[in-house]
């Protein structure tokens, strides 16, 4: 049994405990969270024996074979440095961290570590994104020469984020977009230019954009357009949207990442459910982002190197560093030069 802790109790770590409590082969041993109520009311849920307010005490204290680290982007460094420090294997909510100086840190600590580290860029675990690199793999569209990608998310969630005025709809939605366009077309980012639009998330009291466009150049001369959102209307619908189109020499794919299969209507309102998640005979849930956290189990018992690698996560972080960086001075920028 692969006894796992999990070290921040909001949105995310919510769904980790939940995925760790139904897999045979792993138990919840503790929580931590800076808010020790969220941690002890977290640990009750899924059978956790404890809960810390300070992660380190539960590092030191319990016995713990892996730890997902699901803190807020911009608070990754310390603690997924220190659970590498410990020697337990480590699953990051992503992006890897949203400074250079942050990043390296988590490099350079699974480097000495040498357990296992996965970043958890799940959509590579979307069956639509599997069966468009499957496509890809058979050379049918020819030579990518283009790609467009969406991510759009409501104005109401953006909202609910105490913390979103340290990160960026380039950190929060795009670093997904540019992890699952690399990992689809193996292309490597040469140059970035962008622009962000500021208008109503500043209105609620936040500094940071609405959105933000990014143009890449990839070093064999192909083009993607990105555009992450997260200030769309409480009325748009689906409630999150993710599309991507790649253009080839002989042809082209585009899919819609988040398809809504079932539409409910009321008097009131109207819903999509995007899950694609669903709960099997045994009472536990199933889909594409319960896959990725399997996954990461499947690699520490197997004990084989997870992917994307921490030198591949870090990438996806320049490329989103260095789109910050062109939005803000509004003149191209060079991964290289990073």
């Amino acid at each position: 049994m692969i006894r796992i802790g999990i070290i921040g109790a909001g949105t995310m770590g919510q769904y980790y405990a939940r995925a760790i409590s139904e897999c045979p082969a792993t138990s919840l041993a503790a929580v931590a969270d800076l808010e020790l109520e969220k941690a002890q009311k977290l640990s009750k849920r899924y059978g956790a024996q404890s809960a810390y307010r300070n992660y380190s005490d539960m590092l030191h204290e319990v016995e713990l074979d892996a730890v997902v680290v699901a803190t807020p982007d911009f608070a990754h460094a310390e603690p997924a440095a220190a659970v590498l420090a410990s020697g337990r294997h480590l699953l990051l909510e992503p992006p890897l961290a949203t400074t250079l100086q942050d990043c390296n840190t988590i490099l350079e600590s699974a480097q000495r570590a040498g357990v296992r580290t996965l970043v958890n860029y799940a959509n590579r675990h979307r069956p639509q994104v599997k069966r468009i690199c499957s496509q890809l793999q058979t050379g049918v569209l020819g030579e990518i020469t283009f790609v467009y990608s969406r991510l759009y998310e409501k104005l109401a969630k953006t909202w609910t984020l105490s913390w979103a005025h340290r990160t960026s709809p380039t950190f929060f939605l795009m670093s997904h977009i540019i992890d699952t366009v690399l990992w689809m077309t193996r292309k490597q980012v040469y140059e970035v230019f962008a622009k962000s639009v500021v208008g109503a998330v500043k209105k609620g009291a936040l500094s940071e954009a609405d959105s933000c466009v990014a143009v890449l150049s990839f070093k064999d001369g192909a083009v993607g357009a990105f555009d992450a959102c997260w200030a769309m209307p409480e009325t748009a619908m689906p409630e999150t949207e993710f599309k991507i189109e790649l253009r080839g020499t002989r042809g082209a794919i585009r899919g819609d990442l988040l398809p809504g299969d079932i539409q409910q209507f009321t008097a009131t309102a109207s819903t999509i459910d995007h899950s694609l998640d669903y709960t099997d005979c045994d009472g536990r849930t199933r889909g594409w982002w319960y896959d990725s956290v399997g996954y990461f189990i499947n690699c520490i018992l197997n004990d084989t190197p997870p992917s994307p690698s921490v030198e591949e996560a870090m990438e996806v972080s320049r490329i989103a560093i260095a789109i910050e960086y062109a939005a803000k001075r509004a003149f191209p920028v060079r991964i290289e030069d990073l």
